[in-house]
């Protein structure tokens, strides 16, 4: 393996082993323990009957959004999986672990990937200890069966990323998978690595799949290699239930205390508060920033870790807008004049966050790809003047009424977002409507929730978004890429994914994402070409970051504590992302620390 190789994992700190993952993960558990800003750590308080089917001190209980899927465990078919039920969490393990907080990548089921010197061919070396929960070894033949199976059925769910730029796959011993690609790709690893809440790689047992019908098999119960096995999934009470697996095959190194990890459909606010304070939930997603702030006022025993999140809130400019604001630089430019971030941050956000000057999360580790050598030369504050000043030099110095003409039409710009009216993206939009009618510019702001949104932004049917600018994970040109115009269509037809759905056709920044697409991200040489692509973004403007996302993540301490935190961030805290599981491994009984 030549030094090229084995600098792949390098530039994120790299945990040794997956043993050393663990050791971290769960030797280190008295450290873990004590982080962050617990409270009611010692005896635990007699609570009333939690109505569990199990010992409350032996289970973390998690409400979760609702879920109307209750028997099928297929990665592969639309509702094929409820993953955000403990599936991807505790059951589904992955190849790597990434935590974008601290730096860390942590191998698992995978060790190590290497790829040949001109990046056609990708090698991935498996953990020989790891086995499925049915005790059978996890080895390169599941990996190849479940690759082949996605190329012979492209049109199951998730199979055109799994299979992208694969020409074949094969294995070459029992822990050795081989990629042949279809060219020069140095980012294949990326689909190896648990991001934004999973990978892009869905291994399942060839010894239980094979000659099944991958469109209809519901794969239950399921078998998967992760410390936690289904023990029920109730369609009437509204619950996961996952047991501990006695056989782990790493229960040498990751011993979670936890016997149960239940995962439930959360009730209304009211009652999720006093199931929080009767200690009968240890995380509920109802209860937002200012519930929280209430039960802090009257019960002590909480955690919180505000976690900021990889994608900023932000907005989109349709660049085929019909009003032709946004066909050139200098309308978005004006637009991002009048987005206030310092209000939007301190008073409309909770909890209160910060500005975002360029498109995703200010983690130290991912500020090197936006440096002030760059970003420097951006003025990206809030200026209505200077907003006023770019419009008239546009052209639009009539008026009717109050509201600006550009090419002869009103500027009357319809703006779309996905939350509710009660939402804070659309408190974000409402604010920003105000602010651009100082510009003379009228905006309607639409609330289209669930799928509405996504057919009316995708079809082009919408002037700007306030949503979120999510795709960076590992390196800028994630996001760059949606941007490209070979993911272009015209207004009216669908386009793929939130970048495609701007519309941008910019030649300059096209040719510097097809020259990131195949330079290794590792090179000294590739640092300035990804400084001239952030530089073409940044003048392009095709979307804009507003703030700094940041989730209250609010934790019961009555029967559980260790949970992550600012001061110790050991991982993703998220409890729908599968580096939960690191949460789960770390948590002691209370009283316990």
């Amino acid at each position: 393996m030549g030094a090229q190789d084995t600098a792949r994992l390098n530039r994120r700190t790299l945990v040794a082993s997956a043993g050393g993952a663990s050791a971290l993960a769960l030797g280190g558990q008295a450290a873990l323990a004590h982080g962050g800003h617990e409270h009611g750590t010692g005896a635990v308080t007699r609570f009333q009957q939690a109505n569990l089917p199990t010992p409350r001190e032996q289970t973390v209980v998690i409400e979760q959004s609702p879920n109307n899927v209750w028997d099928s465990f297929n990665p592969f078919i639309p509702n094929g999986e409820a993953y955000n039920y403990g599936y991807a969490i505790v059951c589904r393990e992955y190849m790597f672990y990434s935590n974008f907080l601290t730096g860390e990548i942590r191998p698992w089921l995978g060790q190590e990937y290497t790829y040949n010197d001109d990046f056609t061919q990708c090698t991935l070396k498996l953990n020989p200890n790891a086995k499925w929960s049915d005790g059978e070894p996890f080895t390169a033949e599941d990996v190849v069966f479940t690759q082949t199976l996605l190329l012979e059925n492209p049109q199951l769910n998730g199979a055109s990323a799994a299979i992208r730029d694969v020409a074949a796959v094969s294995a070459t011993d029992a822990q050795t998978v081989v990629w042949d690609l279809t060219s020069a790709n140095p980012r294949f690893h990326y689909r190896f690595l648990a991001g934004i809440i999973a990978d892009g790689v869905r291994v399942v047992p060839k010894h239980i799949w094979e000659g099944e019908d991958p469109g209809t098999f519901k794969f239950n119960p399921p078998v998967q290699t992760g410390p936690y096995v289904l023990e029920e999934a109730s369609s009437t009470q509204l619950y996961y239930l996952w047991r501990k697996n006695a056989d782990y095959w790493n229960s040498a190194e990751f011993a979670p205390n936890p016997e149960y990890v239940m995962y439930r459909q959360a009730s209304e606010v009211d009652a999720a508060v006093q199931e929080f304070l009767a200690g009968n939930v240890d995380i509920s997603g109802p209860i937002d920033y200012l519930n929280q702030q209430v039960i802090e006022s009257q019960y002590d025993q909480t955690a919180r870790f505000d976690f900021p999140d990889p994608c900023t809130r932000g907005f989109y400019f349709n660049t085929d807008s019909p009003t032709g604001l946004f066909a050139t630089p200098e309308g978005r430019r004006a637009m991002s004049h009048l987005i206030d971030r310092e209000v939007i941050a301190t008073t409309i956000w909770q909890p209160p966050s910060r500005a975002a000057t360029y498109p995703w999360a200010d983690y130290e580790g991912w500020q090197t790809w936006a440096p002030d050598e760059v970003m420097s030369q951006f003025d990206m504050t809030f200026n209505v003047d200077k907003a006023n000043e770019i419009l008239d030099a546009m052209g639009a110095t009539e008026r009717d009424g109050d509201t600006r003409i550009l090419n002869g039409q009103p500027l009357r710009l319809t703006m779309i977002t996905p939350a509710q009216t009660t939402g804070l993206e659309y408190q974000i939009g409402s604010s920003f409507a105000n602010t651009a009618r100082e510009a003379g510019i009228d905006i309607e702001l639409k609330s289209l929730p669930g799928s509405a949104f996504g057919d009316a932004y995708n079809t082009g049917d919408y002037d700007l978004t306030c949503h979120w600018v999510c795709g960076m994970q590992f390196d800028p040109n994630q996001l760059y890429g949606g941007f490209h115009s070979r993911e272009y269509v015209p207004v009216g037809e669908r386009a793929e994914g939130d970048a495609a759905s701007a519309r941008l056709q910019s030649p300059e920044l096209d040719a510097l994402i097809e020259q990131l697409d195949t330079i290794d991200v590792e090179a000294p040489e590739s640092k300035p070409v990804f400084n001239d692509a952030l530089s073409v973004f940044m003048t392009e403007l095709p979307a804009v970051g507003s703030i700094q996302t940041t989730y209250p993540m609010f934790y019961n301490t009555a029967y559980w504590t260790g949970w992550p935190s600012a001061d110790d961030p050991y991982t993703i805290p998220a409890n729908w992302w599968g580096q939960f599981m690191f949460v789960i491994g770390a948590l002691q009984p209370a009283g316990e620390g």
